[in-house]
């Protein structure tokens, strides 16, 4: 059961951080250089949610042996 709820979670944090990352790159061609954190924040916190992901998914076993 707890596995599943694993997955679950590692699903939602990598759409979230796979769209941080977009938005960060997309943003970073549209803002001046004094509004740069805005993209470096939102990458940040997409590295971070992909970071979780990875930590979630990388004990959990996808078959039976």
């Amino acid at each position: 059961m707890i596995g599943w709820l694993k997955i679950a979670f590692a699903i939602v944090c990598f759409a979230i951080g796979a769209a941080c990352v977009i938005g960060a790159i997309s943003l970073s061609f549209f803002v001046s250089g004094s509004d740069a954190a805005i993209p470096a924040m939102f990458g940040a916190f997409g590295a971070l949610c992909l970071w979780i992901t990875y930590l979630l998914l990388r004990k959990v076993r996808w078959h039976d042996d």
